[in-house]
């Protein structure tokens, strides 16, 4: 979902929903997290001792 359609929900008065992901090296926790419909994650490498290049797929 991009910042305009976000952005639309919210004016609509509907909610939207998302998280912050850290990183998920666990199948199940990648799993469950693959399930969920999110409206948007938040992914933050500044204040994790894990290099970013880590986090982000080939």
């Amino acid at each position: 979902m991009n910042g305009e359609l976000i952005s639309n929900k919210l004016r609509n008065g509907e909610r939207i929903y998302g998280t912050h992901l850290l990183t998920v090296c666990n199948p199940i926790s990648a799993k469950i997290q693959n399930d969920i419909s999110y409206d948007f994650v938040f992914i933050c490498t500044e204040h994790i001792p894990i290099e970013r290049k880590i986090l982000i797929a080939p």
